[in-house]
């Protein structure tokens, strides 16, 4: 006999999600903070994390067993913290690295975007259009900061996705290829790697001052 399992109600699986953005937030302000990085060699108590970077230690011990809880770091019986699959990844020497991507998640301005999207949904408009009074990436040419927190997510994406892609496609009988809002162009150049045939332009959104190569 097959063993039965037990569906929960529905009112408990609408907190699970509707607790995902907490579990966001916590994700993202640990990568922040770095502690994947620092407790990379060994594992750390959050005291001793504290007293190296300032914060106050009971509150990041809070952060830190939160995000252990979802398998974020792992909690030792000693009360350090040590290193899981999933925390090695928000490590800024990962690879691949999804820190920069972690990080952006908790800015002002993401989430600002995601709290009007009843905005976006009525009208059809960015949300960032009503929030700032700049479209996304005007926002982010005007505010250089968090324009290369942005750059640097899609290029950690695009590290991920690039490879697949330039194995994947087919570029016989393309002479050129314009990558529209490039960012750093990482995809463009996994692709010119394979294709050196090829002639190819970034047509990069400008968030910020670092300019790479764009004609190839």
């Amino acid at each position: 006999m097959m063993p039965q399992t037990q569906t929960p109600p529905a009112h408990a699986g609408i907190l699970q999600l509707m607790s995902g953005n907490y579990i966001a937030g916590a994700v993202s302000c640990l990568a922040q903070l770095g502690i994947p990085d620092l407790i990379e060699v060994a594992p750390k108590s959050a005291e001793e994390l504290a007293n190296r970077i300032g914060d106050d230690p009971v509150a990041l011990y809070r952060l830190m067993r939160a995000t252990a809880s979802v398998g974020v770091l792992s909690e030792e019986a000693d009360g350090k913290f040590s290193q899981t699959p999933l925390s090695k990844v928000l490590r800024s020497n990962a690879t691949p690295s999804l820190r920069a991507f972690a990080i952006m998640g908790g800015r002002k301005w993401h989430g600002g975007g995601w709290s009007h999207l009843e905005y976006c949904v009525r009208t059809g408009k960015q949300a960032l259009e009503q929030v700032y009074g700049a479209h996304i990436f005007e926002f982010l040419k005007q505010h250089p900061e968090e324009g290369e927190i942005f750059n640097d997510a899609m290029t950690e994406l695009s590290m991920i996705d690039s490879p697949a892609v330039a194995e994947a496609y087919n570029f016989e009988g393309i002479r050129s290829i314009v990558d529209v809002g490039g960012g750093h162009g990482l995809l463009l150049a996994t692709i010119l790697k394979r294709n050196p045939h090829l002639r190819a332009r970034s047509m990069r959104c400008r968030t910020s001052s670092r300019e790479p190569r764009t004609d190839h």
